[in-house]
């Protein structure tokens, strides 16, 4: 089966791409089925968080509304972070998502994607010890 089991869309901070297009564009290139897997991080601030009755709504509408074109299947890509196991597990446990993937986004408190948060030029890998 032609699928994508890792689509970022609006609903993540860090992508711009309409839920309509990102399906849109499945369907054109003959998906089947398609995993919406928008990003929630714990330790990264409130703007990371994924309110679950409103994304598991907002999926439930593409699912419905794309159906007989595309599967749309409902995930989401957790951050990992052991000091908020007990959140990552009660947002885990708050809604039956087809697909969980962990990921890691921080180190030190920091997302390494911002190169400039780290000094690396004078040669400290103090970061990475």
């Amino acid at each position: 089966m032609i699928g994508d089991r890792h689509v970022h869309t609006e609903l993540s901070l860090d992508c711009e791409s309409k839920i309509s297009d990102v399906l849109d564009t499945a369907v054109k290139k003959g998906m089947k089925e398609i995993f919406i897997t928008d990003h929630c991080d714990m330790d990264l601030g409130p703007e990371w968080l994924q309110p679950v009755d409103k994304y598991a709504e907002t999926l439930e509408k593409y699912r419905s509304e794309y159906a007989g074109k595309i599967i749309v299947r409902t995930g989401i890509e957790i951050g990992l972070n052991p000091e908020y196991n007990d959140q990552i597990n009660g947002f885990l446990a708050s809604y039956p998502f087809e697909l969980v993937i962990g990921s890691v986004h921080t180190m030190l408190g920091k997302d390494p994607y911002y190169r400039d948060d780290f000094d690396m030029e004078d040669g400290n890998t103090d970061f990475f010890t």
